[in-house]
């Protein structure tokens, strides 16, 4: 009989891929972002009054390992004043759990074709660092062409400090190829909520990019989107009985939680600090910790490796599991995403 008792006791289980496609959208430029050039709210570029911004949707499909960024600048117009163009993009993968990257398709809007590259750095916790973004850390991949030709334009511009045609019109359209350890339960949450690494830099982020030719002065500058604790929550391990699982709790440094898992989805909700929505955390009563209570170092991750029991009464159930977060100031809580997952044979 399969009971919570029973899971508890086993430790944990094996997880399958789900399916379907997750989507969530990041804001570079927002308030509260940060920015290599001051300390400006919303953050602006090096002339410290030019703000620069792009929205960034991530979409995983989990079927077919693609990863989908949908790219668009969004920088604030002003009659006459070059509107900043984007040059890079620097985002991050789940730890530990995506092992290779691939650029496999782009496409713009209007403009020039885009013509980016990548660089993938599995680790960004070592050097040499090659998709670092200076203050705001190493990031585990870079999508970029160089300098300001065949730079992402808002489409809305009306002044441009590039060579006329240069530039590709927005939104853009990558497609990656992800691979992925084996048995790993992944969302786009995992890859949008994912933090830079520091040092080399000074400010942990999930997402940044690198403006140039904006404002009256045509500054540059290095901007991310805003973040909190932003957990995450994933799964990677062998899926067979008797081996090993991993379960990963992924988050802003300094953020103190854990990493939860029961039979049923939920959701349950608990009070938050005063002024803030109650948390609405995916999973049912009761919650059994995986990954247990810890303050996240500067590395963001915590995870715990976990038997898989030879218990075949086990096989086809169904398990959900996300994290929780508590910001070390605020008091404030932050839920992930829920996941699933289904025990094999």
């Amino acid at each position: 009989m399969r009971t919570p008792a029973a899971l508890l006791l086993a430790g944990l289980l094996v997880p399958t891929a789900r399916a379907g496609v997750t989507s969530i959208q990041k804001t570079i430029g927002e308030p509260g972002g940060a920015s290599c050039c001051g300390t400006g709210n919303p953050p602006t570029l090096c002339d410290g009054v030019t703000h620069a911004s792009a929205s960034v949707q991530f979409t995983y499909d989990d079927a077919t390992h693609t990863l989908t960024l949908l790219v668009q600048n969004s920088s604030p117009v002003a009659q006459d004043v070059p509107n900043p163009l984007l040059t890079s993009l620097h985002f991050n993968v789940p730890h530990g759990a995506v092992t290779g990257l691939a650029l496999v398709s782009q496409s713009g809007t209007a403009g020039a074709t885009p013509d980016w590259s990548l660089v993938f750095d599995p680790d960004n916790t070592v050097p040499p660092h090659p998709a670092k973004l200076s203050c705001l850390g190493a990031f585990n991949a870079k999508l970029f062409h160089g300098g300001t030709s065949n730079a992402i334009a808002n489409a809305s511009a009306t002044t441009i400090a590039a060579r006329p045609g240069s530039w590709v019109v927005g939104p853009v359209t990558f497609v990656l190829d992800v691979t992925t350890a084996p048995g790993a339960v992944l969302d786009a949450s995992d890859f949008a909520n994912a933090f830079s690494h520091n040092p080399p830099g000074d400010v942990p982020v999930n997402v940044g990019a690198f403006f140039k030719k904006g404002g009256p002065n045509k500054k540059k500058g290095r901007i991310s989107c805003g973040a909190q604790c932003e957990p995450s929550a994933f799964v990677h391990g062998t899926p067979s009985v008797g081996g090993t699982v991993q379960f990963v709790l992924s988050g802003a440094p300094g953020c103190c939680g854990c990493l939860g898992l029961s039979v049923g989805p939920g959701p349950s909700v608990f009070p938050n600090v005063p002024g803030s929505a109650p948390a609405v955390v995916p999973l049912s009563v009761p919650i059994f910790v995986q990954v247990p209570t810890t303050a996240l170092a500067e590395d963001n991750v915590a995870s715990m490796p976990r038997a898989i029991p030879n218990l075949p009464a086990l096989a086809g159930a169904t398990f959900h599991f996300a994290a929780v977060l508590i910001h070390p100031t605020t008091g404030a809580l932050w839920t992930s995403t829920g996941s699933s997952f289904t025990v094999v044979p």
